[in-house]
């Protein structure tokens, strides 16, 4: 089964525009924390929200780097009465992005509507500044990043 890494970012860009989850690795005192959240992408860069309160807000505001993956079109191949026989066939991206919390409100409400456009087509949405202040936004930039893909 043939499998490839790959760098070049069009690729990569490709797998983060048309997915909307992400897995996130940060570090925690005992062992990594991993957490999947929604995302908009533009430009080099996910957006997260979160409660401004809460582990994920906390470890966020210590980190200021993360782990990150991003899955698309997982199936598992094979005879199911050889379990040895199966495989994954998947593309994946997987990399390290710094972190840095969104403050601006405009920012924000621009990143809100990129997450929400990315996970469910909804965008143009103006933010009360009531509901601005109760959420974190995150801006994760990539350092770095590459693709694997594994198919038949």
């Amino acid at each position: 089964m043939p499998r490839e890494t790959f760098t070049e970012f069009h690729r990569i860009e490709e797998i983060l525009k048309k997915n909307f989850i992400c897995t996130l690795a940060l570090e925690d005192e005992t062992a990594p924390y991993l957490f999947a959240m929604n995302y908009g992408y533009r430009e080099r860069a996910f957006y997260f929200h979160a409660s401004p309160r809460g582990k994920k807000a906390t470890l966020f505001r210590k980190n200021k780097r993360a782990g990150f993956w991003v899955a698309d079109s997982v199936e598992l191949f094979g005879d199911k009465k050889d379990p040895c026989s199966m495989t994954m066939h998947y593309e994946s991206v997987t990399g390290k992005a710094e972190v840095m919390e969104v403050t601006e409100v405009s920012e924000k409400n621009d990143a809100l509507n990129l997450i929400t456009a990315q996970a469910g087509g909804i965008s143009g949405v103006d933010y009360s500044p009531e509901s601005l202040d109760g959420v974190l936004i995150l801006r994760a930039v990539i350092i770095e990043a590459s693709g694997k893909r594994s198919f038949r």
